[in-house]
């Protein structure tokens, strides 16, 4: 028996012992966060943002194009990347909820026969073997946010 059928059978002798996929540990499911959370709070600078206003060139990408559209509209370089990080905040969400229960996205996009999908930590050594079952992620998310606001703004009074 080589090494990944012997992993194998202590995982199945692990799952049938435990009727089900072991959840993930707070540690574990905290790191996959810290990790989704630089999605959010990457680096969009105020300066590169700033850098588009009155820009001519017809070589921008989409994203910069739009910005500068903004930036010429009025729209302060602030805003923009608020805006950004939020946006970047919701999709994540989404994506995070979608893999707890994503029977009304699965229903939606008309998929026959549904299929359901769901986030796993996996074996180091084979990305085949499901380990642990990670549910919840859009619910610790939402704690995430270093100002606890859930990417709310801040009240008059937190300024």
């Amino acid at each position: 028996m080589n090494n990944e059928e012997e992993i194998y059978k202590e995982l199945l002798a692990l799952v049938k012992k435990n009727n089900g996929l072991l959840s993930a540990s707070a540690d574990l499911r905290e790191n996959f966060i810290k990790a989704a959370w630089t999605l959010v709070d990457c680096d969009i600078s105020y300066e590169s943002i700033a850098s588009l206003k009155g820009c001519t060139s017809s070589n921008l990408r989409h994203e910069d194009s739009l910005t500068r559209d903004f930036l010429n509209a009025g729209v302060s370089p602030e805003s923009i990347e608020r805006y950004t990080k939020i946006m970047h905040y919701e999709v994540l969400y989404g994506v995070l909820s979608m893999l707890d229960d994503s029977s009304e996205q699965v229903a939606a996009a008309n998929i026959n026969p549904p299929e359901y999908y769901g986030l796993f930590q996996v074996d180091e050594n084979n990305y085949n073997i499901a380990i642990k079952y990670m549910r919840g992620m859009h619910e610790l998310l939402l704690k995430f946010d270093p100002n606890q606001r859930e990417m709310r703004p801040p009240k008059d009074s937190e300024e």
